[in-house]
This record gives structure tokens, sequence and C-alpha cells, in this order.
């Protein structure tokens, strides 16, 4: 909106907005930007507790009939925007960036052998994403059996319930999640742990 000359403007409709936000990241960057956000989705901030914000707030604004423009974090959330068209939204997707596999994948090629060789004993997920990656490294590596083998005997720590989800979709059992969603608790509950 810089770059185009529409910042002012863009800003004066987001003020006149519902903006929904789903943790306190978005929050931030929208009151440095002096939006008001309406509705914002308590800890661990899942599409799963966005909808049951917004659905708390349906006595006042049902969803049935809104137009609601969901800017994407790197992935589509397929749950959350099939849940908003369920209750009659018009939903559209936009995503403002995509997750990329790095240019050099010599490193996470390095990590999957390793993983596949069981000298890796703790992995540590901070995203769905981050894992969506190695298993594409894993596929083209062919190392699918010898990499889930050695995962069943790890330590894996996950951030948070997304992480965790997009572990079950392939079949990984997270050991672990901390407290809250943040890394900070994430890498001292995990230590916390292996250390008991």
């Amino acid at each position: 909106m810089d770059r185009a000359g529409r910042r002012d403007p863009f800003l004066r409709a987001l003020a006149t907005t519902k903006v929904i936000t789903r943790g306190p990241k978005p929050v931030a960057a929208l009151r440095d930007l002096h939006v008001p956000v309406w509705v914002n989705a308590p800890e661990p901030n899942t599409w799963r507790e966005l909808m049951a914000a917004v659905e708390a707030m349906g006595r006042d604004w049902p969803l049935a009939g809104k137009r609601i423009a969901i800017q994407e974090y790197g992935v589509s959330n397929e749950e959350l925007i099939e849940a908003l068209r369920a209750r009659g939204a018009d939903v559209t997707a936009i995503r403002a960036y995509q997750w990329a596999m790095p240019e050099d994948l010599g490193p996470l090629e390095s990590a999957v052998r390793a993983v596949a060789r069981g000298e890796v004993h703790v992995v540590v997920i901070t995203s769905g994403i981050q894992f969506v990656h190695f298993w594409r490294v894993v596929q083209a590596t062919g190392l699918e059996e010898d990499v889930m083998r050695a995962l069943g005997r790890a330590f894996i720590a996950s951030i948070g319930p997304s992480a965790s989800a997009e572990l079950r979709r392939h079949h990984v059992e997270p050991t672990f999640e901390p407290s809250h969603p943040k890394m900070g608790l994430l890498i001292r509950e995990a230590a916390e742990r292996l250390h008991a």
C-alpha cells in the first residue's frame, strides 16, 4: 500500500472494518498502525479459538452473508475457510507471502540423513510448514521408512496445536507441547523435560 501510495486510505478503511486477529504479533503490528482489533483469538491462537471468539460475538455480528478476507500466513488454512463458509460467510483468501523451500537444500538434506541414521534424539518443530519442507526432502531422498522409525524414538517438541496438527497429518505424534505456544517456553520446558 505504501508503494502504491494508498497507505492512508487503506488504514482508514481498516479502521472501519471488523479486524479479527489470531495472536499477539498481528495485534502489536495493528496497534502500531492505529488500527483497532475487534476480536483476537486467545491462546493457543489456532483457527479454532479464532472461530470461537468470532462466534461469541455472533449475536451482534452473525457471519451469514458477511464478506471476509483472510490474510494467509504462508499456507492456506482450509479448515478455517470451510468453517467460515459453513456459517454463510463469503470468504476470500489473500496470500501475502509464501514459505518456499530454501535455495540451498544441503543443510536440510544433511538433517534428514542424520535423522534417518538415528543420530538425532530431539526434534524441535516451530511451525507446521517447517515439517512440510522437512518431509519433502525426506521423500526426495527416499528415506521415509528410516525417518519414520527414527522419529518414533525421538523426543519431538512442537510449539503448539497447529504445528502438532501438521505432524499428525504426517503420522508423527509430538512428544511435547509447551504450556503456551512461545519459542522461549518451548525450549525451556523441553530442556526441563529432557533433563528430568
